[in-house]
C-alpha cells in the first residue's frame, strides 16, 4: 500500500522517539511517503524532524511564525490556527500519489498494526475510518462505574444529528442504536471524527481541505469528506494519548445523565442546543 502520513509538530522533542518508532513499523509493512509541518519550537524539535525525515520520502515544512502556543481548549483562534497550518502542508501530500493518507496527531501512540486493523472496514461507500482514541482519564457515566478509558476527541464528535459527543465517557455516543452498535464493538456512521489518527482515501482527501467557522476545524473537513463517502468511528481500533489535566464540572455529568436517561429531554436538546454542553 501507499501510504502518506500528515502530522503536525511543535515543541514535540519529550515524545518524538516513540513518535517515530511507530512510524517506523508502519515503514515495515507499508510504502510511507511523510508530509510533517512545525512551527515556533524552542526544543530540538526542528532538528530532530530534519535528521528523520533526511532519508525518507516526503516533505517537512518548518516555519518561524512567533504564533501564540495553546493548550488542548477549544478556543475559535486555536482551531483557526490548526487549520492554517493543516492547509500549509494539504497541498505538498496532494500531489504525490497514494492509496490511504493517515491523518496523524504526533502526539498519539498507535500498535504498528493499526493499518491491518482499519482494512476490514475500507468499504468503498466508506471514505474515512477513525479510531478508538483513549486517554488518562476513566469514564464517568457508567454507574457502576466501569473504570474503562474514556474516548478522546469529543470535540471532534459529531453523530448523525450533529450532537457533539459525551464528555467523558467509554461511550461517547446518545442515540441508542449509536451506543449499542459501540459496545459491540461496531462501527458507528458519523458526520464527523478525527480522534487524532484518521484514515482517509487519498483520492478524497485530493478534493478536500480545512477552514475554521470558529468550531472546531474539521467539522468543515467532514463536510467535504461525506460528499464522498462515509466517515465512520470505529471502536475496535484503538489508539491513546495523553490529554493533561483538565477540569469538567460536576454539572456537565449530571447533565448527561439526565439527558440518556430522558429521551424527550434529549430530543428537546438536541433541537434546541444540538452542539451546545457546558464544560
Amino acid at each position: 500500500m501507499k501510504l502518506h502520513v500528515i502530522s503536525l509538530f511543535r515543541d514535540s522533542a519529550h515524545y518524538l522517539a516513540r513518535t517515530f518508532r511507530n512510524l517506523e513499523a508502519l515503514e515495515r509493512r507499508h510504502q510511507v511517503a511523510y508530509f510533517f509541518y512545525e512551527n515556533d519550537s524552542v526544543d530540538d524539535t526542528t532538528a530532530q524532524l530534519q535528521a528523520w525525515m533526511r532519508e525518507r520520502d516526503g516533505v517537512l515544512i518548518t516555519e518561524t511564525l512567533h504564533a501564540k502556543k495553546f493548550a488542548r481548549t477549544r478556543e475559535r483562534e486555536r482551531t483557526a490556527a490548526l487549520a492554517f497550518y493543516r492547509s500549509r502542508i494539504l497541498p505538498e501530500a496532494q500531489r504525490v500519489p497514494s492509496d490511504w493518507t493517515l491523518l496523524l496527531d504526533s502526539d498519539v501512540d498507535f500498535p504498528e498494526t493499526l493499518i491491518e486493523e482499519y482494512m476490514p472496514w475500507a468499504d468503498p461507500r466508506i471514505a474515512m475510518l477513525t479510531p478508538r482514541t483513549e486517554f488518562e482519564k476513566t469514564c464517568r457515566m457508567c454507574d457502576p462505574p466501569c473504570g474503562r478509558p474514556a474516548y478522546y476527541d469529543t470535540f471532534a464528535l459529531r453523530d448523525r444529528s450533529d450532537r457533539r459527543g459525551m464528555i467523558i465517557s467509554c461511550n461517547p455516543f446518545w442515540a441508542d442504536e449509536d451506543r449499542s452498535a459501540w459496545e459491540r464493538g461496531d462501527p458507528v456512521e458519523v458526520h464527523c471524527a478525527f480522534a487524532g489518527a484518521a484514515l482517509i482515501r487519498s483520492d478524497v482527501l485530493a478534493r478536500c481541505e480545512w477552514r475554521s467557522v470558529g468550531d472546531c476545524e474539521h467539522v468543515v473537513f467532514a463536510e467535504q469528506v461525506r460528499r464522498m463517502g462515509a466517515i465512520v468511528a470505529l471502536p475496535a481500533v484503538r489508539t491513546f494519548t495523553e490529554a493533561g489535566d483538565g477540569f469538567t464540572s460536576p454539572e456537565t455529568f449530571e447533565m448527561q445523565k439526565r439527558l440518556l436517561a430522558n429521551p424527550l429531554l434529549l430530543q428537546f436538546w438536541t433541537e434546541r442546543t444540538r452542539n451546545l454542553l457546558p464544560t
